[in-house]
């Protein structure tokens, strides 16, 4: 058995033992967003918004208790507390689990993400997110919209590869309308189950423990009921437009285009159609990934992002023209080799099922540094 089966093998005993002593109940103690309950020791329960403060609250409850896996149903909240929490997990050697009556989406999935185990059993779900302003404050401009959206999607690709997330997690993240919740085919591909065969059963205990957290002893539910509803119900996320997927469409390409190759060549595939125009000549999608690939073993080292002021979109039904200035910076430590500059990036991008893919791809070089 390993460590991560022992540690809930030993937080089940605990309840127990805890339960069944006379007028005894689990003491509950609150970290932010996150409880513990003493009737679960080693365990660490994630039940409300991801706030600012709660990566400290970590730390916190990781300095009183010694945290072999973290239970997350949060309906997300701020993501670059997440990631700075998924990285804590990830770093500790925690594992993470969504119990079978949680909701673990938007934010809150990157801290899945970071467990170095992980399994799913309840609801998880990852949305595109967008620039533009948050809800109800108004829009922000385009220039420092495409910013703070282009930072944000460069941590949260560098993070996640850190995590040996699978790449399509990345086309359901940035190309996907709305919550895309995982299926069980998808939860299979992104659990890491290692070692024992044992975690599924053992982790059934958790849920024991989790349902008297959120059930209606007096102890669990009155502590935390304003932080987790009673039945987590996904909050309704606003549909960006053709434009706003546009966007995030073309910041998440540069991005992942500037990762190791790796990564790169693994999940650029995802970005183009069956048939391309590809710099003036139709070629196949495996012909364009040739002449990727390529560049790609020619310049490993790459850093691609989007002059914002650029950016020019115009959508029509199911399709988006897509103009933009792409800054550009490559070199080949092997050949002693370095290039950057400036050039132009046309894309049109067709909308199937939900998804856009290229059909066009054009652009020059407008200067070299």
């Amino acid at each position: 058995m390993n460590g991560l089966c022992k540690a809930i093998a030993r937080a089940f005993l605990a309840y127990i033992w805890v339960a069944s002593s006379a007028n005894a109940s689990p003491n509950i103690t609150n970290y932010g967003s996150f409880v513990f309950s003493d009737g679960a020791p080693e365990v660490l329960f994630l039940v409300g918004e991801i706030q600012d403060g709660d990566f400290f609250a970590l730390r916190q409850a990781m300095r009183s208790h010694e945290i072999k896996l973290l239970v997350t149903s949060s309906l997300g909240g701020s993501v670059n507390e997440a990631l700075q929490i998924a990285t804590a997990v990830h770093d500790n050697g925690i594992a993470t689990y969504v119990p079978k009556d949680g909701t673990c989406a938007s934010a809150c999935a990157f801290v899945f993400f970071g467990g170095t185990e992980r399994e799913a059993v309840g609801a998880l779900g990852v949305h595109q997110f967008f620039a533009g302003g948050s809800e109800g404050d108004g829009a922000v401009s385009l220039d420092t919209g495409l910013r703070a959206a282009q930072f944000t999607a460069a941590e949260i690709i560098g993070f996640l590869n850190e995590y040996d997330t699978p790449p399509f997690v990345y086309e359901l993240m940035f190309s996907t309308e709305g919550m895309h919740f995982f299926s069980q085919q998808e939860i299979e591909r992104v659990s890491i189950v290692k070692n024992d065969p044992k975690i599924h059963s053992l982790a059934e205990t958790v849920e024991m423990i989790f349902a008297s957290l959120i059930g209606s002893s007096s102890t669990g539910k009155d502590q935390i009921a304003t932080s987790m509803p009673e039945t987590p119900t996904p909050k309704p996320t606003p549909t960006p437009s053709l434009e706003e997927r546009a966007l995030s469409f073309l910041l998440s390409m540069n991005e992942v285009w500037s990762q190791p190759n790796p990564q790169a060549l693994t999940y650029i595939s995802e970005f183009y159609a069956s048939d391309v125009n590809f710099y003036g000549n139709l070629k196949s999608q495996q012909d364009v990934l040739f002449e990727k690939r390529k560049f790609a073993e020619r310049w490993p080292l790459r850093n691609y992002y989007v002059e914002p002021s650029s950016v020019e979109v115009n959508c029509n039904q199911n399709s988006c023209n897509v103009y933009s200035v792409i800054h550009w910076d490559a070199s080949s430590p092997a050949r002693k080799a370095h290039s950057a500059g400036r050039s132009t990036w046309n894309l049109t991008l067709m909308a199937t099922a939900g998804v856009f893919r290229i059909t066009d791809e054009n652009g020059e070089v407008i200067s070299r540094e």
